[in-house]
């Protein structure tokens, strides 16, 4: 198997719909690869053993997205007092 997580049709189309709403909000192409391709991937291979001797393969993926400075702050409500009254 010589694909990547990054190759054929799926990221492909992925590709194509991040580009049409990256374009729709004006994001920047010098920030569009930043954001579309993760930080870090893993991808793990598991063959499994049927009941009638043939293996099948299946591929999973994990990756990990760039947090950027101020995304993992905890929602305080001082800093909106009109959700307190609620």
């Amino acid at each position: 198997m010589s694909t990547t997580v990054y190759s054929g049709p799926v990221f492909d189309m992925v590709r194509r719909q991040f580009n049409d709403v990256a374009d729709h909000l004006s994001v920047p192409k010098d920030e569009r690869d930043r954001l579309l391709y993760p930080k870090r991937a893993i991808t793990v291979s598991c063959p499994i053993h049927r009941d009638d001797g043939r293996v099948e393969l299946f591929q999973g993926y994990r990756d990990q997205r760039r947090a950027e400075p101020g995304l993992r702050r905890p929602l305080t409500l001082a800093k909106w007092p009109r959700l307190q009254s609620r």
